[in-house]
């Protein structure tokens, strides 16, 4: 199958073109015919998947034809807004539809000025949808079609109880569609009052890794954890590199020992201003910093192209975080290499994650580390 047997327009058609996307990923074979038929969907698929074209495309020659809001899209972060957004606008970018990104951190009277300019989709999260609600700067009440995407992560936030509010505000007769990475049992009330008789699109079951994804796990002497890094950054191998730490203040002081090494960098956390977070995810992403280094807040909805390396700085607390970061590498059907540093406390943590997932990762130990080699892999398969 391929981007043409579908029946968009030619705006729509030259849009994909442009992007050089042909063949449809296995999520948008599934959802694109059942959106294009006023199907609900559910949708479940890893990260990296291609599910923002997934409902995108066929909803765009639908919001292109209709004066005032279409669509609203919720989503759980601010980086998720606008990396939407930027899908939406690059596939449209021969067709007039407007759109208008509502998160909270931004100018208020800016995301009003978009609404009152007759936004044909609205993309935000739930705490600044509900707030312009309040303020009557949003109506909802002709949207036609609603898109919940990372279900999962907005129930991680507790932001569930917003959703179900912004909902009473949709007209009854709307179309929904649902998407997670994951199906928790918590969320799946939600999927069942929202949806009606839904079309459900599975593509890999929860907690599942990305197969081009290269899985290494590097043990490592306690204290020496930074060399490791650094060597691996001097890699020439290493052009496009995210980094996860565990908290913020250890994003901002890993942040500052690499650029005291000469390794140019870029730090993402929550403490960051909005502008703090786009101009580091701008450099990032054009390649003028090669290195992001980030909490978890980075681990998921961020589409940047060609990370050649994600690096476990600090084991991950959970499976999911462990798929949802080494998932910012090899994607759109490319390879990549995720590598977890792990000294001895991390070894616990480390087992569970490899036996959910059921998978046989690489491990060998870094050149700085004092202990047998033997030693080191045989206590790590304990």
């Amino acid at each position: 199958m391929r981007f043409t047997d579908f029946a968009f327009s030619p705006a729509l058609q030259a849009g994909i073109a442009a992007r050089d996307h042909h063949t449809p990923t296995p999520i948008q074979e599934r959802v694109i015919p059942a959106v294009l038929d006023g199907h609900d969907v559910i949708g479940n698929a890893q990260t990296g998947s291609g599910k923002t074209a997934a409902y995108a495309l066929p909803l765009l020659d639908r919001i292109a034809a209709h004066q005032g809001l279409h669509t609203l899209i919720v989503v759980p972060t601010r980086e998720l807004a606008y990396q939407v957004e930027e899908d939406i606008a690059a596939y449209a970018a021969q067709m007039a539809v407007r759109t208008a990104v509502i998160i909270g951190g931004a100018n208020m009277q800016a995301q009003i000025k978009l609404l009152e300019g007759g936004a044909q989709v609205v993309i935000g999260t739930p705490g600044r949808l509900l707030d312009l609600i309040r303020r009557r700067k949003l109506w909802l009440g002709e949207v036609q079609a609603l898109v919940l995407d990372e279900v999962d992560r907005m129930l991680d936030l507790g932001f569930l109880p917003d959703v179900q509010k912004l909902v009473s505000y949709l007209p009854a007769q709307r179309q929904s569609l649902f998407f997670s990475a994951t199906m928790p049992a918590a969320i799946r009330p939600l999927a069942e009052k929202l949806l009606h008789q839904p079309i459900e699109a599975r593509v890999d079951p929860p907690a599942s890794t990305v197969a081009g994804v290269v899985q290494q796990v590097t043990m490592i002497a306690d204290g020496n954890k930074l060399p490791a890094l650094v060597r691996l950054l001097r890699d020439p191998a290493a052009q496009r590199v995210i980094i996860f730490v565990r908290t913020k203040r250890d994003t901002d002081d890993l942040h500052r020992a690499l650029l005291a090494r000469q390794l140019p960098n870029v730090a993402l956390h929550g403490d960051l201003s909005l502008d703090e977070r786009m101009r580091a995810l701008d450099a990032f992403r054009d390649g003028d910093s090669p290195v992001l280094v980030a909490t978890d807040i980075a681990a998921r909805g961020l589409d940047i192209p060609d990370v050649s390396h994600v690096v476990n700085y600090d084991v991950p607390g959970t499976t999911d975080d462990y798929v949802h970061r080494i998932g910012r590498t090899a994607r759109a059907q490319k390879t990549g290499i995720a590598v977890s540093l792990v000294v001895t406390q991390d070894l616990p943590a480390m087992r569970l994650i490899e036996r959910t997932l059921k998978t046989k990762m690489s491990w060998t130990w870094a050149a700085t580390s004092t202990t047998p080699a033997g030693e080191l892999v045989q206590s790590a398969r304990r």
